[in-house]
């Protein structure tokens, strides 16, 4: 796997092996130095016997300048060589140690010098894996250059020096440095590692790059670099075809030059290979929609699925650029739901294959049913849209909360969009139903449980009316023989039960009951949402006094709750009504709310508390502040409450009373 190139802000290392863009990563860094050595740790290869016995004669004999001189020779052969073990084992810094005492008995020894330039260099290399000191790298990258250039003319000398400037950011050095290893190499084979020829490709690119960055480069000199850069890097592949740098360094060379089509043939070379190389890949995707776009680099993901299906990256770039694509058309008003599907079963493939993509995929996944849910709603599948917003929650808890800014709205933004159509398609039942589960879903927004009260209220008149009418049919009120027969096939009558039959009345009273209960159920859900909006928006006198009213009007319950909650509507209206900011729409709507808890608390006093004087009182007060709008009070219930109606005349006044009662 390629590495990611390290940032050196004190330092102008501009490394060679750049990327149009982004920036791509430096090669693979070798961690041993070249030639042979023991193992770090072992006992070194013991002085010939002659050499150690000539020491010793000599010390007898009184040559002690002798005798330094071969016991010299013996320590330097001896840290040499634990020097070299030391660098074998990945040890720079005590390969150093054992260099620097060779070098203090022979300093002018190339061997010497060759293992120290070593040292240095992987001690640079070291330090800029584990992000050590810009100033000390760059230190030990100059001392390791001169190391090399001072060893002599040797093809690890010369390949060493090619490394060392190539990180220095000498591209152009770095590339003689390595034709003069060729050159002393001949036809002499190597363990060098990094290769000759990886050295090679890696300096010849990098003074590409840097040419070509130049914009003062010789089009002629760049084109012929190019391809001495493309023939290093074909020869590269014969010998290290499975190492990715050589595939995406030959895919970035393309791009230079524009040719994305070659770029991708050499992406596409190498995962034949490595088809699960994450950096090729997402390479591939980069290059496959310069080459022809988001489409072209979609059908090349799905030939790669098909080639290498249990590559967990590949699947994810298929359903990636199925997504965008598919997105980009919806924006352009064609919508695909299935293409939206298809990737979500594409990126579930992937997280299957590989589950540490499991919350990457995901996102996507939600919003790919997201995204069915905005194509059916503005295909007018109100229906299908809703249940795909809600399918959200099902790839992972708040998933109706995603959305792409700008480009996707939520899947709660969707359900409340799905609710205002079944408004406008007067389907109350679905609207209500819809804001219920908002609510739950959002218990912060005031508006939806206002609106899941306003609807459930709706619906519940709507029921319990039908009820009535069903009572109706039970006392035997309709005489229409066409509508007596449209409201038995509604509860499911057949011809086996008689018109005017006592069986007809009694399966008639059943569901007038049964439909009773369920209004009665319907206007629960209604208080239940209001109650909600109330606690949370307690200074709106619309809320507060809707709440109010279903408790009188048609629950009949919680009747001094129901009071206070109007009492506290009309010390608010009177309060709210002064502000002088209230622009003149709100302060019409408040005025009506405020008029409505004076007529409200009316209707609670001359029903349930029999206080016709203090009723009066409420009606009076409600014209006063709002006599527009009282039409009903100034016509049925000031005239009712001063004996002036005729009761039996007028009992829609006293429906409330008896609202969603069983029939009799």
């Amino acid at each position: 796997m390629l590495r990611r190139p390290i940032a050196f802000p004190l330092l102008l290392l501009s490394f060679a092996c750049r990327a149009p863009d982004p920036v791509p990563e430096p090669p693979e860094l070798a961690t041993t130095a070249p030639g042979e050595a023991a193992v770090a740790g072992e006992p070194s290869v013991p002085p010939p016997v002659d050499e150690a016995e000539a020491a010793i004669a000599a010390i007898r004999d009184g040559r002690y300048a002798e005798a330094r001189d071969i016991l010299g020779g013996l320590l330097f052969v001896e840290y040499l060589a634990e020097a070299r073990a030391q660098l074998d084992a990945g040890n720079p810094e005590d390969g150093l140690l054992y260099v620097d005492r060779a070098l203090q008995l022979q300093p002018r020894d190339a061997d010497a010098r060759l293992v120290d330039a070593q040292g240095r260099l992987m001690l640079a290399e070291k330090g800029m894996l584990t992000g050590g000191s810009a100033l000390f790298i760059q230190g030990s990258l100059e001392d390791a250059f001169a190391g090399f250039k001072r060893s002599g003319t040797s093809a690890e000398a010369s390949f060493g020096a090619s490394r060392a400037a190539r990180l220095l950011g000498r591209n152009e050095e770095a590339l003689l440095h390595a034709k003069n290893g060729f050159e002393a190499l001949g036809n002499r084979t190597t363990d060098l590692d990094p290769s000759p020829n990886r050295i090679y490709a890696e300096a010849a690119y990098g003074a590409y790059v840097e040419r070509k960055t130049s914009g003062e480069a010789d089009p002629d000199d760049l084109h012929a670099l190019f391809l001495e850069t493309e023939q290093a890097l074909h020869a590269l592949f014969g010998r290290e075809a499975n190492d990715p740098w050589v595939h995406t360094t030959l895919a970035y060379l393309y791009e230079w030059e524009e040719r994305y089509v070659d770029a991708q043939g050499a992406l596409e070379r190498g995962l034949d290979r490595l088809p699960d190389d994450e950096g090729m890949l997402e390479r591939l995707a980069s290059v496959a929609r310069q080459a022809g776009g988001p489409e072209h680099s979609l059908a090349t993901f799905e030939k790669f699925t098909a080639r290498h299906p249990d590559v967990a990256l590949g699947y994810w770039y298929e359903a990636y650029e199925r997504f965008h694509v598919a997105l980009a058309a919806f924006e352009n008003g064609d919508r695909r739901p299935a293409e939206f599907r298809s990737s979500e079963a594409s990126f579930r493939r992937c997280r299957e294959i590989q589950t540490s993509y499991g919350p990457n995929c995901k996102g996507y996944e939600v919003m790919c049913r997201n995204a069915v849910g905005w194509c059916l709603y503005n295909d007018g599948d109100i229906d299908g849209a809703r249940d795909a917003f809600l399918s959200m929650e099902d790839v992972f808890e708040r998933g109706m909360e995603w959305q792409i800014d700008g480009r996707l709205q939520s899947g709660v933004s969707g359900l409340a969009w799905c609710a205002d159509a079944y408004n406008k398609e007067e389907d109350f039942l679905a609207a209500a139903e819809t804001f219920d589960l908002l609510r739950t879903y959002r218990p912060e927004d005031i508006a939806f449980h206002n609106n899941a009260g306003f609807f459930f209220r709706d619906v519940a008149v709507e029921t319990e009316f039908l009820g009535q009418r069903l009572c109706a049919a039970a006392r035997g009120e309709i005489t229409s023989a066409d509508r007596l027969q449209e409201m038995r096939a509604s509860i499911g009558l057949d011809d086996a039960v008689p018109a005017g039959s006592e069986a007809e009345r009694e399966a008639f009273r059943r569901a007038a009951d049964e439909t009773m209960a369920l209004a009665r159920e319907q206007m629960e859900k209604s208080r239940d949402a209001y109650m909600d909006a109330s606690a949370g928006a307690p200074e709106d006198v619309r809320v507060v006094n809707d709440t109010a009213l279903v408790l009188i009007y048609y629950l009949h319950e919680d009747l001094e709750l129901a009071e206070e909650y109007l009492r506290r509507c009309v010390e608010m209206g009177a309060e709210q009504i002064l502000n002088p900011e209230l622009e003149e729409d709100a302060k019409a709507e408040l005025r009506t709310a405020w008029g409505d808890a004076y007529q409200n608390l009316g209707v609670l006093y001359a029903h349930f508390k029999n206080d016709k004087d203090q009723a009066m009182a409420w009606f009076e007060k409600s014209v006063e502040v709002d006599p527009d709008v009282r039409e009903t009070v100034k016509q049925y219930w000031l005239p009712y409450l001063r004996g002036e109606l005729d009761v039996k005349s007028h009992e829609e006044l006293f429906a409330t009373l008896t609202w969603a009662d069983p029939c009799e």
